[in-house]
């Protein structure tokens, strides 16, 4: 898909004969569609909610302090804890602008994501935790794969499903973002070429 310019003329009069030019970008080349929206959208998405976290941090270490209470900001595993969930927001970042490029309606997107985190997955993870067959299942989904990430979970504590390491839950979520990157170039590319 090469951008081709034949015959550009400034109005009224030929000053430029004829020439092409063709873009490279790093997700291929293309004159449109290019991967460095994909990029902004994902530094847009992620650095708020870094903000946001540690406004969080500070402002219930604040709250903790103007009370008395102890903030345990300097005990090292809460500091693993936070910095792991940095990490966590950012590669499910990168899963949600692959998934946005499947799925490029953005409503659509974010209804589909939020009810499959909110709604589908969770009742997934007890229903495969059930059996011994496929427990192993449910700690390679989504949901899962984050919280492994950050550490703690829901199901851990009840003690429906263990977690992965966190270097396999990034992984695991690193790879979602690649399949859906993958599907959402291929896609993309075809429906907006052909």
């Amino acid at each position: 898909a090469r951008a081709k310019l034949t015959s550009w003329r400034w109005p009224r009069e030929r000053l430029l004969p004829r020439w092409s030019i063709s873009v490279w970008y790093p997700c291929g080349k293309r004159a449109m569609n290019s991967c460095a929206p994909t990029v902004r959208a994902a530094s847009s998405i992620w650095t708020p909610r870094i903000h946001a976290r540690m406004g969080t941090v500070l402002g219930g270490a604040v709250t903790l302090a103007a009370l008395g209470e102890p903030t345990f900001l300097a005990d090292p595993q809460i500091q693993r804890t936070i910095a792991l969930s940095v990490v966590a927001l950012v590669v499910w970042s990168l899963v949600g602008v692959g998934f946005g490029s499947v799925l490029t309606n953005q409503v659509a997107a974010i209804v589909v994501l939020l009810v499959f985190t909110q709604f589908v997955e969770p009742l997934l993870r007890i229903l495969l935790a059930q059996f011994d067959a496929t427990e192993m299942i449910s700690k390679f989904l989504p949901g899962a794969a984050g919280e492994a990430i950050a550490g703690s979970s829901l199901y851990v504590s009840s003690g429906l499903a263990e977690l992965l390491a966190p270097w396999q839950g990034v992984l695991v979520l690193l790879a979602y973002a690649v399949v859906f990157t993958a599907i959402g170039r291929l896609t993309t590319f075809r429906r907006d070429i052909g």
